[in-house]
């Protein structure tokens, strides 16, 4: 079953519009977890944030991310968008983190598990869409 499905997507988006389908969907799972009903901060990272600017512009920025990985991996020409949208989030968030960590206020563990994903968005928008979906697949 999944490796049907997986030559399907990769046939109407190709592996990188693939790729940005799942950057799509994480940002929009993490937006979503940063609303909280009565106001209240579940975590840390999430308190941080909160300190510097409206949980709602946060949920804004990864849906609007979001928004934009999944237009572009529709538009396979114009992927790059979505890659540099994706990365651009990422890096910002990360840098915030790190400072929040520097100021006693995130946990390392939480920079570290953003600088790894950050560094495999940019890693997946460097590869080249191979020419057969096929290709190198197991």
């Amino acid at each position: 079953m999944f490796p049907r499905m997986r030559r399907a997507a990769h046939s109407k988006v190709g592996r990188r519009g693939a790729a940005l389908i799942g950057f799509g969907i994480v940002d929009v799972i993490y937006g979503a977890s940063l609303i909280q009903p009565s106001g209240s901060i579940p975590n840390a990272t999430a308190r941080w944030f909160g300190s510097i600017g409206p949980m709602s512009l946060w949920v804004a920025l990864w849906w609007a991310v979001a928004l934009v990985c999944f237009m572009s991996a529709i538009c396979k020409s114009r992927d790059g968008w979505g890659f540099a949208a994706a990365i651009a989030l990422k890096i910002w968030w990360v840098l915030l983190c790190f400072v929040g960590w520097r100021s006693g206020e995130v946990s390392s563990g939480a920079v570290g598990v953003w600088f790894g994903f950050t560094y495999f968005v940019g890693l997946i928008a460097g590869w080249p869409e191979p020419s057969d979906p096929d290709e190198n697949a197991s």
